[in-house]
Formats: C-alpha cells, sequence, structure tokens
C-alpha cells in the first residue's frame, strides 16, 4: 500500500521531520504537494453551499481550510482512478515504532473495511450517552473498531479505491472542512473505523496550522437556533446509520463485511 504526505512545498521543516522518521522506520513514502491556500482551490469543487458550511462551523471558511479539504479530495481521486488502496498523513504527524506493524494490518484489513483511521479511534468525553466506538475484531497486536462518532482531524487514515470513489462522489459540494465532513458519515455513507492503539499522533509541528485563523465565530441566537435543529437532525440519521452499520457487521449473512461481534 502506498503511503503519501501532504505537505506544502514550502513547508521545509516539516518535510524534514517527516523524512527523518520514515528514514528510522525503514517506510517508503512519497510526498503529495499540498494545494496552497492561495491557490482557487474552490476550482475543486462544483459548487460551495455557504450556509451549511456556516451550520457546521458558526464561519465561513478559511482559504487553507478549502485547499486542506481539496489536497484530501486529490488523493481519493488518484486512489479511486488507479484501483489501489493508499494511506495518508499529513505532514505534522508523529510516527509511534509500531507504525510498520500497523501498516501491515491495514494493508490486509482495507479491502474489507474501506477506510481506517491509524491515529485516535476512541473517544473519551464525559457526559457522552451510547458507545463511541464498537470492537470488531483483533488483528495481531492490534484491535479494528467501528467508529460510531468519529473524532475530527485526519493526521492518519487508509481507504480503500471504492470508499475513495464514494468520498469523491460525495464531495461535489464544499459543506464542511474535510475533517467535518467524514464526520458525518450518515451523508456520505461511509463506514469509519480505526486501528488501536494508534499509531499516528500529532506532533508538536501541529502547533502552528498552515491552514489559517477560524478562531472567528458567529454565534447569533439565530445561529444557534438553526444550528441546534441541524445537529439535532444529524444526531438522529447517525444513530439510524450506526444501527444499520452494526447489523451488517454482526449478520452471518455478511462475512466479507467483519466477523460477528458481539458485546
Amino acid at each position: 500500500m502506498n503511503i503519501f504526505v501532504i505537505s506544502l512545498q514550502r513547508s521545509i521543516a516539516r518535510r524534514d521531520a517527516v523524512a527523518a522518521q520514515f528514514a528510522k522506520l525503514r517506510q517508503r513514502f512519497e510526498f503529495f504537494d499540498a494545494i496552497d491556500g492561495n491557490a482557487a482551490a474552490t476550482r475543486h469543487f462544483l459548487r460551495f453551499d455557504r450556509s451549511t458550511f456556516r451550520l457546521n462551523t458558526y464561519r465561513d471558511p478559511a482559504t487553507g481550510e478549502i485547499a486542506c479539504y481539496a489536497s484530501h479530495l486529490q488523493l481519493w481521486k488518484h486512489a479511486a482512478n488507479t484501483n489501489e488502496p493508499i494511506l495518508i498523513l499529513e505532514d505534522d504527524c508523529r510516527l509511534a515504532d509500531t507504525f510498520p506493524a500497523a501498516v501491515a494490518a491495514t494493508s490486509r484489513l482495507i479491502d474489507r473495511f474501506g477506510f481506517i483511521r491509524l491515529q485516535y479511534s476512541l473517544r473519551r468525553r464525559r457526559f457522552r450517552f451510547g458507545a463511541t466506538a464498537h470492537l470488531i475484531q483483533p488483528v495481531d497486536d492490534f484491535d479494528l473498531y467501528y467508529l460510531s462518532r468519529v473524532p475530527l482531524c485526519l493526521t492518519g487514515y487508509a481507504l480503500s479505491p471504492r470508499t475513495a470513489a464514494q468520498l469523491v462522489a460525495s464531495s461535489l459540494t464544499l459543506t464542511a472542512p474535510v475533517d467535518k465532513f467524514l464526520q458525518r458519515t450518515w451523508e456520505h455513507r461511509v463506514p469509519i473505523f480505526g486501528l488501536e492503539p494508534a499509531c499516528v499522533s500529532v506532533s508538536s509541528l501541529g502547533l502552528t496550522s498552515t491552514i489559517g485563523n477560524r478562531s472567528v465565530k458567529q454565534r447569533t441566537p439565530g445561529a444557534m437556533l438553526r444550528r441546534g435543529r441541524y445537529k439535532l437532525q444529524g444526531s438522529l440519521a447517525r444513530s439510524r446509520f450506526n444501527k444499520t452499520q452494526l447489523e451488517l457487521l454482526n449478520a452471518a449473512e455478511a462475512p466479507d463485511l467483519a466477523v460477528p461481534y458481539s458485546a
């Protein structure tokens, strides 16, 4: 499985840090030149739904944010066009010593499960009702989970060609940052899995964002009311999607999806 690291050509320090890690782990990889925020990144989408983007974020997109989504999108298209699974990292990644073993395990699983996160997946939040992840099966020294609540951040993940094509088809309209888009599984219809323990995390280089300022938000009473309705609708749709996926994963008649799982 080919490994691509999304990185701006001008991010020399980040590229040097990535190359040093891969050299230490004796893993091959390739830099993918990220789409620069100063370019017309919106050309990679047919439409921009500003109202939905604001429902998801309380703000308009940063230019670098659109470029980040477009960079991931181009690699999804590459996977779909070449009909080969790929592993995608961002250049602020920190790789654990278990990374090569995780890549080997993911290579065997990706055709069956479609989208596998290699960074943290098990959300530990207080006052959260319902499970956020469901154990599917052990593989080598790892456990594969179905993620009923997908964390933000896309520092490291793998995807199959079929899944890549499905995400491309669902990305014609820009409605959210790329990680928020992927959280909304009930819309793009791609179940997301996570391999634990995580072998990818965000390095100290990630403290300085290359995307831009996303802190200014417009939380007017009207916007908050609209977002509240939007989130409620999303929660209900997510519950229905998760129920269907877990039934498929547990069904004896669907061995191509997963081994049976019982809580």
